[in-house]
Order: C-alpha cells, then structure tokens, then sequence
C-alpha cells in the first residue's frame, strides 16, 4: 500500500476527532526496510486544520521515525497508536543518527530521530523543561492520527500487544499527563508463570479473563476475572499468573 493513500486516509479520518486548539509541526521519516528506501512526510496542524506535505516544507517540532511495516500495521489496527509511541523494552524501532533501525534497550515504535549529535544533546538538555512536556502532551494529542478508525477504535486481544512493561505482552489505550497529572489505561496479557512489577501507586484493574496473584509486601491476594479492583499498594506490587490459562487484566490511573 502506498504511503500516500495511508497518510491522507488517517488525515481524513483525524478531521472527524481533532482538538480545535492543537497545534503541531512533525516530520515522520519512513523506512521501508525490504527496498532500502525512506520517505519524508511532514504534518503541520492549526486551527483544526491538517496538511500533508510529502518533502520537507517546514520547520518541525520533532523528527520521528518509523518503519513502513509499523505504519501498515497502524493503518490495518493491529498497532494502537499509543502503543506505537510507547517505550518497548524488546523490540527493534528507535532512530538515532543512524537511519537504520537500532538495536536499543528502550525504544518505541515511533521513535525521535536526530539528524545530529548536536540535535540529540539539546533534546536531552530539554527533558523535564515546560517547553519538552508541552510538546509530549501535544503529540499524545496528536498520536491518535495514526488511526483509521472514528471513533478511534483498538483492537484488544494478546495478539496485538508488545512488549511494553518489564518484557509483558501489553497494549496502551491511553495516556496523558495534562495539569501535572499522569494517567493511562494499559491492557496485559501475562503468560503462565509471568510476573508484571509495579511500583507502589495508587490504581484501578479490571481482570478481563484468568485468575492470578497480587503481592505486596508480605500480603498476597487473588484475582479472578469478570472482577473489578482498586489497589493502593504501599510498596512495590507484584501481579503473578500461576495458571495455565493467560491473565489479561487492565490497569487503570485516573
């Protein structure tokens, strides 16, 4: 499929969802790995207006990479966006100087790419600043662009995860961090004999199907599916499948 088809498609389908106040300049480099090749699209944002420009018109924001198999799998839904831009511990998809695809303990699927090293210095200098966390919170707006779906629709089922959050098969559904508030919505899927670690914070979790194990500290308590549960750990929470059947629960921060 051509990549001019897929990102006027996702245009299209954005107009239906955007948010009238956001604004945004991104480039996407776009390596198609089978011929050796890249193709540069830049989307600029403003007053719920988009336009597309396949060349570098202007100036962006930020430099993303991806690979043309993660834009298909994007465009058919059996990426979600979020997931796209979340960090993912095992795979292949961040974009350093380097064009091609890098092997990183921690990377994403979208991922910044740097033209220099003088580039990268700067954007680490930023971290943390108001002008970094503006811009990530505006992309997190803008993420869902790369849904072929109105409403935005994600697929949830183990076969569409990545490994997201200590080497656990998950999809993220949502995120955002607006006011200095963090919240996300997680699925996981965890394997027989799997264990996600969380820290000790405060959050909701539907267990959608198996049951498994809660541990905290010194307390241990069961989970089984169709069941709803806040948790409010004061240290480090361990979430264990000690069945053969898979656990898929969702984690809730609201």
């Amino acid at each position: 499929m051509d990549n001019d088809v897929i990102f006027n498609s996702f245009a299209n389908t954005f107009k239906k969802k955007i948010k009238k106040d956001l604004f945004i300049q991104l480039q996407f480099d776009v390596y198609d790995t089978d011929n050796d090749k890249m193709d540069i699209w830049q989307v600029d944002i403003e007053n719920g207006n988009i336009y597309l420009y396949n060349e570098e018109k202007i100036i962006p924001e930020r430099i993303l990479g991806l690979s043309k198999n993660t834009l298909i799998k994007l465009f058919e839904g059996k990426i979600s966006p979020s997931t796209a831009f979340s960090e993912n511990p095992s795979g292949k998809g961040n974009w350093d100087i380097n064009p091609n695809i890098q092997e990183n303990p921690m990377n994403s699927l979208i991922g910044i790419k740097f033209k220099t090293k003088e580039d990268k210095s700067q954007f680490i200098k930023s971290i943390n600043t108001k002008d970094w966390s503006d811009l990530n919170n505006r992309i997190k707006d803008f993420s869902s662009f790369f849904s072929n779906e109105y409403p935005t629709k994600i697929i949830v089922n183990k076969n569409n995860g990545i490994k997201i959050h200590n080497d656990i098969n998950g999809i993220s559904l949502y995120s955002s961090n607006n006011d200095g508030k963090y919240r996300f919505h997680v699925y996981f899927s965890i394997q027989k004999d799997e264990i996600l670690e969380e820290p000790a914070f405060d959050f909701n979790m539907y267990v959608i199907s198996g049951k498994g194990m809660i541990e905290t500290g010194e307390e241990k308590y069961e989970i089984e599916e169709k069941n709803y549960y806040h948790i409010n750990p004061k240290e480090k929470i361990y979430i264990k499948n000690n069945e053969k059947n898979i656990l898929e629960i969702i984690i809730f921060k609201i």
